[in-house]
């Protein structure tokens, strides 16, 4: 009786957390699915990227000051994340479930711009 019990304790343990993340999910869905975020896939061993470190840094403080998130993303380190990756640095928006590549001159007025226009 005292092994029946434990399992379905377990069971409902299972459940209340199932239910609780897909709960957080959801709340958080349209949230995310709304704010843009541009990532950069780089690699710390390409020129093009070392080149446009500096830029990426100051338009990461522009970013935030108009509420778009940035990330970086070390393709050295994560290949599996990169996979569709093509060249360093790449660029990609995200915004309302839609992936945008940015394939301008990497400055900061054209990052700012394409950012406004997407």
């Amino acid at each position: 009786m005292c092994a029946k019990l434990k399992i379905i304790v377990g069971i409902c343990v299972i459940l209340a957390l199932s239910l609780l993340l897909y709960v957080t999910f959801k709340q958080n869905k349209k949230e995310f699915m709304e704010n843009k975020r541009i990532t950069l896939y780089f690699s710390p061993t390409c020129s093009h990227c070392r080149a446009f470190e500096e830029t990426w840094k100051k338009f990461k403080v522009i970013a935030k000051n108009i509420n778009v998130a940035s990330d970086e993303i070390n393709c050295v380190e994560n290949g599996n994340l990169c996979q569709n990756i093509q060249g360093y640095p790449t660029l990609i928006l995200e915004n309302g479930g839609k992936q945008i590549k940015f394939d301008e001159n990497r400055t900061i007025e054209n990052l700012t711009k394409f950012i406004k226009n997407n």
